[in-house]
């Protein structure tokens, strides 16, 4: 619109001016004070009068429209702007509400768990491999993240355990993943077993209670704890419960099929055990368990997650 005035501003002004001409013409004639030629006049220019008005009407809102457009583009820039804002607002604030949610829920299991020291960190990032089950943290050794550190959600149910760090990053293999292997025991009766990953059951987000001693009574609903051994992660950390039992492919050896406690793919936050005080014995652990220096994993053995080489 406002290009079309400026395009065909003069034949438009022509126009007007043509209109204004006859109307200050008709007012000349009204003022001489002839009756019947003012009469005929009126008559003729009645209607034009009349188309002028409307004309000038319209006229006068297109041109406050072209006034007032510039200032109602800016207004609604203004808007928009402001509407932007309180959204982000608004998600700063549910993020803060989720962050304090937690944190209330990691007080209460710091009052339970007292030995553990925690540290909150934001999922930023998860692998696309198919090959391995893993996330990046936004926290690192500059926060007191080491290798090897044990990974919980907010009321301490095992999410994996760091695999690599830098200053402000850390890598963690979750308990699904195919190298997984964790000393494990089942709450209800104390048998000792190791909790362990393999390719399969890692694309169903479950992992397997292995190791079970002959004539193990294992049942569904069973809790499935970190024994603490190895001194990797910290005991009655709660890994999940058996949903199976299952017997491998040559008929002979049985195992149980763990459903993890943690919704892997619900997590936005977790927390990254950073110390612990170890209060194990080792006449918890199975015979034959020789327990390593702290912090060292075991290398494919009870107790550990293998790390990525390199």
């Amino acid at each position: 619109m406002k290009n079309f005035f400026r395009k065909k501003g003069v034949r438009v002004a022509i126009v007007l001016v043509a209109v204004l001409a006859v109307i200050l013409a008709s007012a000349l004639i009204m003022d001489s004070g002839a009756n019947v030629a003012d009469g005929s006049v009126r008559t003729l220019t009645g209607p034009a009068e009349r188309a002028l008005t409307w004309v000038v009407r319209q006229l006068e809102h297109v041109y406050g429209y072209m006034f007032k457009y510039d200032e109602l583009v800016e207004e609604n820039a203004e808007l928009r702007a402001k509407i932007l804002e309180m959204q982000d607002e608004v998600r700063k604030s549910e993020s803060t509400n989720e962050e304090n949610a937690l944190l209330r829920q990691l007080l209460k299991l710091s009052e339970v768990r007292p030995e553990l020291d925690f540290e909150m960190a934001s999922i930023t990032s998860w692998s696309a491999s198919t090959w391995s089950s893993s996330f990046v943290i936004n926290r690192g050794t500059r926060a007191g993240i080491e290798l090897y550190d044990c990974v919980v959600t907010e009321t301490g149910c095992l999410v994996g355990q760091v695999v690599a760090v830098t200053g402000t990053t850390a890598t963690v293999r979750t308990l699904v993943d195919s190298s997984t292997s964790i000393g494990a025991y089942i709450g209800r009766t104390g048998i000792a077993a190791v909790a362990e990953g393999d390719y399969d059951t890692m694309h169903e987000g479950v992992l397997k209670l292995s190791y079970l001693p002959d004539g193990a009574l294992v049942y569904n609903g069973d809790t499935v704890l970190t024994s603490g051994s190895g001194e990797v992660f910290p005991p009655d950390i709660v890994i999940g419960e058996i949903t199976a039992m299952k017997v491998d492919e040559g008929g002979f050896t049985e195992y149980g099929i763990i459903e993890p406690a943690v919704q892997l793919a619900s997590l936005t936050h977790v927390f990254v055990i950073k110390d612990f005080t170890y209060t194990a014995d080792d006449s918890e652990l199975p015979e034959g368990t020789e327990l390593p220096s702290e912090g060292e994993p075991v290398e494919g053995g009870e107790g550990a997650v293998v790390p990525d080489e390199g």
